[in-house]
Parts: C-alpha cells; structure tokens; sequence
C-alpha cells in the first residue's frame, strides 16, 4: 500500500490545493489494510507527505464503492476491445497503453513497476513495529498531535468533535512503537591461493585413496587364507580316506582266506 500512496497523494494534492486531510475509507481484510503496517503509514503520513490522514474501515460485506464501478468498466472495456480484434493485451502496459488513448475515459492512469513496490517493501521491513492491542476490532484509526500516537476506534464517528480533531467519546489512545531493524555487514571472506588450494585437496585425496585400498587388500589376504586352509583340511581328508582303503581291503581278503571262501 505505501507503494501505491507514494504516487497517488501528490496527484491529490495537486487536484486539491491547501488539502489538510485525507480519509481512506477501505474494507478490513488484516492481510492488507486493518494491520500494524497501515498503523505505521498512518503514524508517519504527515511526515512522508505533508498532510495528515485517517483510516475508516467499513464492515464485511460493505465494502463496495464507486471505485470499483470505474475499475469494472475499464476492464469491461478492454475485453471487448479484446474480442473485437481492436487491441492485443499482453501485460500490464499494453493496457496501460489502451487506457490512456480511449477518448470516452476521463480516469486517470497510474503505473506501478516491481521496483516502485520493491522500494516500499524494503522500507517496511527496515522497521520492527508492534502490534496494537484489539486491532481485529478497530473501525477507524487517526493521527493526533502527538508524534506516533494514533486515536482509535471501534465505530467510525463522524460528529463535529471527530472532524475537528477534538474526537468525542469512544476513542481511545494508542503510542505506536517501532524500532528501527540492525543492519550487520558481513565480514569479507578471504579466500585462499590456488596453490593452497591444491596442498590442502591432494593430501586427503592420498589419504582416502590410501584408507580404500588398504581395507580391500585385507579382506584379500584373509580369503586367501581361508582358502588355503580349506584347500589343506580337504586334501588331508582325501589322504587320509585313501590310507584307510587299502587296509580295509587287505583285511577282507584275508578273512576270505581264513574262511575257505576265497
């Protein structure tokens, strides 16, 4: 919003010469408008852009305006430029482009860039501001005499007393406070020469490659070992059944012999 208010009050200053006050009558969505950034707009009005102002939000559902009949009729009107094949809008300024040259319009056109809200958006997050108790349930927030102190309200109040200034009952006072954010330079990181670079690379490189080869060569010398072990258990067992043949047969035979069987 403080995007959109940087263009737009010089061009209500200049319609209106000697303007003291301006009064923004908006819905009261807290995402855009009933929130402490608004408060801190509020507070600083006066400062940023000579004129002081106020803020009435209108309850749910009464929101609508002759603002947004202007806006219906402009983008009604450009789709039907679109359909008739008078015009191809493709962004933001190809409309703006459109706008300015229907000779039928008397509405003044304003252009908002990313850097325009880019500005605004960097400004806002510079400052740390608290949060007004009850703000959900405020219907009017203004400016006093006193520096960042709003008179707030649960109703909108239009009696002689609230325009001049003097507020009847029903208003309370609120102290905005904010603090300006600490912004902390980053110390320069120096980095290192090529050369110290490759030192401090090669040496662990050698030592991983060293650790990796090593385990593999380990675990190779105990399966060599394990398979000459079973190798000599297994030819220990052939030798030993071989022995133990022969004799079994000369045994037998001589059994046979004893026996007359043979």
């Amino acid at each position: 919003m403080l995007a959109i208010l940087t263009k737009l009050v010089p061009l209500v200053k200049q319609l209106i010469p000697g303007l003291q006050f301006i009064t923004y009558f908006t819905d009261s969505p807290t995402s855009q408008y009933r929130n402490k950034t608004i408060f801190y707009v509020l507070a600083t009005h006066n400062d940023r852009f000579g004129v002081k102002a106020g803020w009435e939000y209108l309850e749910a559902g009464h929101g609508k305006g002759p603002c947004d009949g202007v806006g219906g009729a402009t983008k009604r009107m450009a789709g039907e430029a679109v359909k008739q094949g008078k015009i191809n809008i493709q962004g933001p300024l190809d409309f703006l482009t459109w706008a300015e040259n229907i000779s039928v319009s008397n509405i003044k056109y304003v252009y908002y860039d990313n850097n325009s809200y880019q500005e605004a958006k960097e400004e806002i997050d510079g400052f740390t501001v608290k949060t007004v108790a009850g703000t959900m349930s405020l219907h009017s927030v203004n400016p006093t005499d006193q520096k960042n102190q709003l008179r707030v309200r649960t109703t909108s109040c239009f009696c002689q007393n609230c325009i001049d200034g003097n507020h009847c009952a029903g208003s309370r006072l609120v102290q905005l406070k904010f603090t300006q954010k600490r912004t902390t330079q980053r110390k320069p990181t120096i980095q290192p020469t090529t050369k110290r670079k490759c030192a401090t690379q090669r040496k662990p490189t050698t030592q991983r490659k060293a650790t990796t080869q090593s385990k593999p060569t380990t675990q190779r010398k105990a399966t060599t070992q394990r398979k000459a072990t079973t190798q000599r258990k297994a030819t220990t067992q052939r030798k030993a059944t071989t022995q133990r043949n022969p004799t079994t047969q000369r045994k037998a035979t001589t059994q046979r012999k004893s026996q007359g069987k043979w």
